[in-house]
C-alpha cells in the first residue's frame, strides 16, 4: 500500500489524529486534514507554544496498530484574547503531512522524544521514547470519534471517497462571544462531556464543511467555544505569508 493510501484512511476513519507533544506522551490535541492542492493540511489547537516543531503526529489503526506522521514546516499564530489552562496562550497549528512512518518498518527513524518544557518553553529536559507508547489506552481521546456536528449527526463526504464518520453529537449554534463561536449541546438528556485533550475538534456545518476548532467550553452551562476558522485564517498571518 503507498504511503498515501494510508492518508487517505486517516482521513476516512472514524479515529481522530492526536498532535502529541509536550511533558509527556499524553499531552496533546484533537485536530483535522483538510486538502489544499495536492497537499494535506493539518490543523489543532494548542495551549502554550512548544519550541520548536511539534514532535509527532497519529492516530491508531485498529488492524496496523499506530501509524504515525511526521510534521513539515508547522506553523503557529497566537489566538488573541483565549487563554488556556494556567493561563497560557493559546494557538493555532497548522501542518502539511509528510509520508507516514509505520512503526514495524520506520520506528527506528522517527522524531519521537519527551520533552519537559520551561515556563518560557525552553527544553530542560529531553530523551528518547517509544513508539509504543502511543497505544490508545495512553493517549486520551483515540477512542473518541471524529469530530462534532453542530447541526445534526451525519456522515461527511469527501469527493469519491467513502465517509468520515462524525461523533454521534448534536451542537446548536448561539452566537459569538468575545470573536468565539459558542455551541451549546442540544440534547439535554445527553451527559456535557468536555474531555481532555479536546481541544482543536473539528465542528462541521450541515455540508460536512469544518468552520470552526474547539478551543474550550463551559461545563456549567454546556457550551464550547470554537475558534472561527476561516475568517481567522483570512486574516491571519498565514494568509499573508502563504500557508
Amino acid at each position: 500500500m503507498h504511503a498515501n493510501d494510508y492518508l487517505w484512511e486517516l482521513i476516512l476513519a472514524s479515529f481522530p489524529f492526536r498532535w502529541i507533544v509536550g511533558k509527556k506522551v499524553a499531552a496533546g490535541s484533537t485536530g483535522c486534514v483538510f486538502r489544499h492542492g495536492n497537499r494535506l493540511i493539518a490543523l489543532t489547537v494548542q495551549y502554550g507554544k512548544p519550541p520548536g516543531a511539534p514532535v509527532i503526529y497519529g492516530y491508531h489503526h485498529a488492524l496496523r496498530g499506530t501509524i504515525i506522521y511526521p510534521l513539515l514546516d508547522p506553523y503557529f499564530v497566537e489566538i488573541p484574547d483565549v487563554l488556556g489552562p494556567d493561563n497560557r496562550k493559546t494557538y493555532l497549528v497548522c501542518s502539511e503531512l509528510m509520508d507516514p512512518a509505520i512503526p514495524e518498518e520506520n520506528a527506528a527513524g522517527l522524531d519521537a522524544r519527551y520533552q519537559e518544557v520551561g515556563p518560557e518553553g525552553d527544553i530542560l529536559e529531553e530523551r528518547n521514547r517509544k513508539p509504543g507508547d502511543l497505544h490508545p489506552g495512553r493517549v486520551p481521546n483515540l477512542a473518541d470519534r471524529y469530530g462534532f456536528s453542530c447541526f445534526r449527526d451525519i456522515l461527511a463526504k469527501l469527493d469519491d471517497y467513502d465517509h468520515i464518520t462524525t461523533v454521534e453529537r448534536n451542537l446548536e449554534f448561539t452566537g459569538k462571544s468575545h470573536g468565539l463561536f459558542r455551541f451549546r449541546a442540544a440534547r439535554k438528556d445527553e451527559p456535557f462531556q468536555l474531555p481532555s485533550g479536546c481541544q482543536g475538534a473539528p465542528i462541521l456545518d450541515e455540508d460536512a464543511r469544518v468552520v470552526s476548532l474547539i478551543t474550550g467550553g463551559d461545563s456549567k452551562k454546556r457550551i464550547y467555544y470554537g475558534l472561527d476558522l476561516w475568517r481567522f485564517l483570512s486574516e491571519s498571518q498565514f494568509a499573508s505569508e502563504g500557508h
